[in-house]
């Protein structure tokens, strides 16, 4: 995995925070909500002191609430595809560059097939993880 993370280096100034921000936001936003209603929504209904104007507001600024967790979704996802897209890029170009420079030796004790495979499955497995997994966080 400290192999892996060295390949994000490059992008831990651009994307990485951008997406963690959102990441952050969008978590804040979905522990407030129900703090929001508790507090100032029921509590403040029980006690009588709430109007049905304000009731309207509360529902607003929840549904505002909604609809920032929502953008800061769509942009946390994105950026993080974009981030394992160009991850994956630098690891296929690396891989690449290394099979370039093996010698021949290598390519006549193993079937250019199995190579391919090898290269082919172990680079969707990693993209998987950049791109699905990492999404779910």
């Amino acid at each position: 995995m400290i192999r892996l993370f060295t390949f994000i280096k490059p992008y831990g100034k651009t994307l990485l925070p951008k997406t963690i921000l959102m990441m952050l936001i969008a978590t804040a936003v979905r522990l407030a909500v129900p703090i929001f209603i508790g507090v100032f929504a029921v509590d403040r209904l029980e006690r009588g002191v709430a109007t049905g104007s304000d009731m309207i507001l509360y529902a607003g600024i929840v549904l505002g609430l909604y609809l920032l967790s929502y953008v800061a979704n769509v942009f946390r996802i994105r950026w993080m595809n974009r981030l394992g897209q160009y991850v994956i890029f630098d690891i296929r170009k690396k891989l690449f560059d290394h099979i370039q420079h093996l010698s021949h030796r290598f390519f006549d004790q193993r079937s250019a097939g199995s190579i391919l495979v090898r290269v082919i499955n172990d680079v969707n497995s990693l993209q998987d993880l950049f791109t699905t997994a990492l999404l779910t966080c």
